[in-house]
């Protein structure tokens, strides 16, 4: 049962611990959380103890009971208050009546029975009210849903061109239109990471949190004073429009979209904890550009695959494809596969992912064609490990949902898992120098020490492994130590000099220089970029 919070206001000592007396007799149903002497003390004391109701003698110094309630009204909305007095007044009646109050008291007597009766009275009003509120709420709510599916289903029909942009104006009322079509900018936004927000909530706190999602933009929009409006898609994206406020032109559309897309990306990282990538099209004119710059938008939002997490991509970001962006990633998965028979076939996938990462974000290809290539790759190599196995091997990563840069990360620890199966298959002389190395990556370790530990001649040991691996040892333990060394990239702020020492290599112009061969990129401008 809910208990209510009540503040009892009188100048009189008797009367307040008469009343505190009462109130302890009702604790299970009305907490008596402050006693107040004067209108003053009062209103210091409610600001600190929120009450639900309150009571109040009339006749006070300083501030009397009617000065307090009109004070309190607009503060605490839903309070309800009960007046005290000692006199039967026409006009106290009448004041309390104007001011709303919900009961009048006679205090001499003051009778335990008529005060619990105004209680339960003022229980029941707030009852009231609160069903009253959520009702209200429900509908609003429902008025707003409404209009965001009315939007979401002419928008859809826009995008697709089942309808043109007359059938939006026309239903500007129905879909409260609020943005001014003289100039404005069109922006599109989607979480970054959205498979693993999926994963945390069922489909109803899904819906609650996408809705809102649209009332924090909605809201962000009005703080950066713009108009507008918000609109979810069906793949869960949002999309929205605002007029660009001030004199008209092309720089002062750019800066607001920027200080909207930085605006939003806090406000939503603030309240929901979520991560939104954010895109813009260039400045429009006119309810004719309407289609255009939405699906501009949406097509700039695609770029953010191949950006890091949580990024505003302003008008001038590129995002055309290379025409030729797909026939490339073709050719490079067909190398990937084609190497699938040779031994050395990890150091070739080395190469080509190495390749992936710095040529593809340039090429544009698009999300799904390159998560096809990537899937087929590694369904390439799970039936190459099973074929060499005899048995089966684990299952390929899910890439779906997920940016290009988290997708090469998936890629890389799964042809490492697939290594290390087919290394347990191999000499054991291999596997031990292998081992070794790993372990003593910061050492210098030489050709003669690895092959002092696994028991065969160096030079026996290099031919050995030369024949096995399909790269040389020199190559192997420098390829492990920049692996590592990328490892540590990604863990702390470390300089180029303190890296090339945590992975033995001693000279840190050849350790920047391995480096680049593998990554594309010396290793300060790659965590600038790629990390």
């Amino acid at each position: 049962m809910r208990r209510y919070r009540c503040l009892i206001v009188d100048d009189e000592d008797l009367i307040i611990e008469r009343l505190k007396g009462i109130f302890r007799r009702f604790e299970d149903r009305f907490e008596l959380v402050g006693a107040a002497y004067s209108g003053m003390e009062a209103l210091k004391l409610a600001e600190e103890r929120q009450p639900d109701i309150v009571l109040t003698d009339i006749v006070m110094p300083r501030m009397d009971g009617m000065t307090l309630i009109a004070a309190m009204k607009p503060a605490y909305p839903s309070a309800v208050f009960i007046i005290l007095t000692a006199y039967s007044d026409f006009e106290y009646a009448k004041q309390a009546i104007q001011l709303g109050v919900n009961d009048y008291i006679i205090k001499v007597p003051l009778e335990e029975q008529e005060i619990r009766g105004a209680l339960e009275k003022a229980a029941l009003a707030i009852g009231q009210k609160e069903k009253l509120d959520r009702e209200l709420l429900r509908l609003s709510r429902f008025r707003l849903e409404h209009v965001y599916r009315l939007r979401r289903q002419m928008f859809g029909e826009l995008l697709s061109g089942a309808s043109a942009h007359r059938q939006i104006q026309d239903m500007g009322e129905e879909l409260r239109l609020t943005f001014r079509p003289e100039q404005y900018f069109a922006f599109a936004m989607e979480d970054s990471d959205y498979r693993s927000f999926a994963a945390l909530y069922n489909e109803k706190d899904r819906s609650i949190l996408q809705y809102a999602l649209l009332n924090i933009t909605e809201e962000t929009l009005s703080q950066q004073g713009l108009e507008g409006l918000v609109l979810e898609l069906e793949d869960n994206r949002i999309l929205g429009l605002a007029s660009v406020s001030g004199s008209p032109g092309e720089a002062r559309s750019h800066r607001q979209a920027m200080e909207l897309g930085q605006a939003l990306m806090g406000n939503i990282g603030l309240f929901l904890k979520r991560r939104m990538n954010v895109s813009f099209s260039r400045t429009a004119f006119g309810w004719e550009a309407l289609r255009s710059v939405c699906r501009e938008a949406l097509e700039r939002l695609g770029a953010s695959y191949y950006e890091k997490q949580g990024v505003v991509l302003h008008s001038q970001h590129p995002f055309q494809q290379d025409p030729h962006g797909e026939e490339w990633v073709e050719k490079v998965a067909r190398r990937g596969l084609d190497a699938l028979k040779q031994d050395c076939w990890d150091k070739v996938w080395l190469e080509l992912f190495r390749e992936l990462e710095e040529h593809a974000g340039k090429k544009r290809v698009p999300a799904q064609q390159m998560t096809q290539q990537l899937k087929g790759l590694l369904q390439g190599l799970h039936l190459h490990v099973e074929e060499r196995l005899g048995s089966s091997s684990a299952p390929c990563p899910d890439l779906e949902e997920l940016p290009f840069l988290s997708q090469l990360e998936l890629c890389r620890s799964y042809i490492r898992s697939c290594q290390e199966r087919l290394d347990n298959t191999r000499r054991p002389e291999i596997r031990k120098a292998k081992q070794y190395i790993a372990a003593h990556l910061a050492e210098r370790c030489s050709l003669d020490e690895i092959a002092e530990h696994v028991g065969l001649n160096p030079s026996y040991l290099s031919t050995l492994f030369k024949r096995e691996e399909g790269e040389t040892l020199v190559d192997y333990t420098n390829r492990c130590r920049i692996e590592k060394a990328l490892e540590l990239l990604k863990q702390g702020d470390y300089s180029n000099l303190e890296l090339s020492e945590m992975v033995g290599i001693m000279n840190e112009r050849y350790f920047c220089t391995l480096f680049k061969q593998m990554y594309g990129l010396p290793p300060q401008k790659y965590r600038k970029k790629r990390l």
